[in-house]
């Protein structure tokens, strides 16, 4: 069966119809090893190159947008996108913006040298304030799910949870009067699995009159887990609970990484590739007699990871392909009581990788399966 995009085959192509033979997986095995018998995770096993190139016949997309080969800084919106060449240059940065997720068809090998950036914004860290002003939250990735806002004076902390599983805000358990209670920490957003919950507060003794020391602010709740058949990003991390005693605003949510789909006859990152989560802002804090001290606001809580998928016929992974969690915001090391919760740990995403031939390894480990050309839409017009 003739795996190329193209009607009829060059001489090129025709050799490698040749190479492949009756569809089974023919290669140098001197020099190259099937990819279904490579377990990406373990990051210093590779694929050395076989010099055979027939698989990379697969010219995809129609090309309507002819070249993305930027200069200098820039960004690229989100959505389906045709090019004849996709290349992000050593040293430049591209930043994909807007809420679809980035789908690229090319029809020539995509080259990432530099850097593509789908993932979420860090949450902010809270302030001791009286105001009643929220932090808003970090921004999502394209295709992710934004934080949640930390808590501010009587006014409840938001989550980031949506279609996508975001983390659950941080609250305070009731009693005691205006002034008694620290806030919890919001919850991790959710992505490939439900993300980390957030801790609880923590109340000084002399403050709370039924002599409790920690539990006063509960922990935001981790959000659910995302269907790893779902083409989406990571849900954005809970906002930390506003804290009474030292009226601590929370820390926000990080943003959920976004989602980036790449189709192309070959795809070569030496640079890097990125998809995660946001980090969760920390808790407010305040100078008292030259000291640091907590606000007692709970700290935000990551995004969760976000989802890269990778076709090709083949696939090389020198530089950096990651799709992690963002970490849940902190509160000051050393405090005892009056202390707002940590935020949770935002859930790590996916890395798919469809491809005959594999190179290196991602983080979190690809999920692999063949690649089929003729079963892309894309790649038979």
């Amino acid at each position: 069966m003739w795996m190329g995009c193209s009607a009829e085959p060059s001489p090129r192509d025709a050799a490698a119809a040749d190479v492949q033979g009756n569809g089974s997986d023919v290669v140098d095995s001197a020099t190259s090893v099937d990819a279904r018998e490579l377990d990406v995770s373990t990051p210093d096993v590779s694929i050395v190159e076989s010099g055979q190139d027939a698989m990379a016949s697969c010219a995809c997309g129609t090309g309507a947008e002819d070249d993305f080969d930027p200069a200098m800084d820039t960004t690229i919106a989100g959505g389906t996108r045709n090019f004849r060449r996709f290349r992000v240059r050593e040293g430049v940065t591209v930043r994909v913006t807007g809420a679809a997720p980035l789908v690229v068809f090319a029809r020539e090998p995509v080259e990432i040298a530099g850097t593509l950036n789908v993932s979420g914004v860090d949450g902010r860290e809270g302030a001791c304030e009286t105001s009643s002003m929220q932090q808003p939250g970090g921004a999502a990735g394209a295709g992710g799910t934004a934080g949640g806002a930390g808590g501010a004076r009587r006014v409840a902390s938001v989550s980031g949870e949506g279609d996508l599983g975001g983390g659950a805000a941080g609250f305070m358990l009731p009693g005691g009067s205006d002034g008694d209670s620290a806030g919890g920490g919001g919850g991790g957003g959710g992505s490939a699995m439900a993300g980390t919950a957030g801790t609880n507060g923590a109340c000084c003794p002399t403050r709370c009159p039924w002599g409790l020391v920690a539990g006063e602010g509960a922990g935001g709740r981790s959000g659910r887990a995302n269907d790893a058949g779902d083409f989406v990003g990571g849900g954005g991390g809970g906002g930390g609970a506003y804290g009474r005693a030292d009226n601590g605003n929370g820390g926000s949510g990080g943003g959920g990484g976004g989602a980036m789909r790449i189709v192309a006859p070959s795809i070569t990152i030496t640079g890097t590739l990125v998809a995660n989560g946001g980090n969760g802002g920390s808790a407010g804090r305040q100078s008292t007699s030259g000291m640091s001290a907590e606000c007692d606001g709970g700290a935000g809580g990551g995004g969760g990871g976000g989802y890269v998928w990778l076709q090709s016929s083949r696939v090389v992974m020198r530089g950096t392909v990651s799709a992690q969690g963002g970490a849940g915001g902190i509160t000051v090391e050393g405090m005892t009581c009056g202390v707002g919760g940590l935020g949770g740990r935002g859930s790590d995403g996916f890395v798919r990788v469809d491809a005959e031939m594999v190179e290196g390894a991602s983080v979190p480990a690809a999920m692999r399966r063949g690649f089929d050309c003729a079963a892309i839409a894309e790649c038979r017009r």
